[in-house]
């Protein structure tokens, strides 16, 4: 399990990567999840336009989304329907850049050259999902 503010995997930075790495190469895992949370914090700070200090640096990448999803986002009414949507298209371009990573290349790469019953013994990687949960303020 690996977690950040807002859960993004940034592909320049080590730590997420080589926490994938480990896993799908070393410890052999089957599924790789990207896990999203309505409520989450860091969207509703980018929402918000909050000041939240030194994390404003890491949620660029959340207003990158923003500015390329605008065209959805800016048509929301509210802030809560707009941070749940953002929310959704965050957990959705995270699971995107998992797949750009080169651990999950190469674990591809390895499964289409490998027999039906080689497949999983070499990398480990089965499936990648992208998922939501509800926040506690939500249940």
């Amino acid at each position: 399990m690996h977690r950040n503010i807002t859960n993004l995997v940034v592909n320049s930075e080590l730590n997420c990567p080589s926490v994938i790495q480990f896993a799908v190469e070393v410890l052999k895992v089957e599924h790789v999840m990207v896990v999203g949370h309505y409520g989450c914090g860091g969207v509703q700070a980018v929402v918000q336009q909050q000041s939240v200090g030194l994390a404003e640096n890491w949620l660029g990448h959340v207003e990158d989304i923003v500015h390329n999803n605008a065209d959805q986002l800016d048509g929301m009414k509210s802030s809560d329907q707009r941070s749940a949507r953002l929310c959704e298209l965050k957990v959705t371009e995270q699971v995107a850049n998992v797949c750009r990573t080169t651990i999950l290349r190469r674990a591809w790469h390895l499964m289409s050259k490998s027999t039906k019953a080689e497949r999983g013994v070499r990398t480990g990687l089965r499936f990648l999902h992208g998922t939501f949960s509800m926040s506690r303020s939500q249940n």
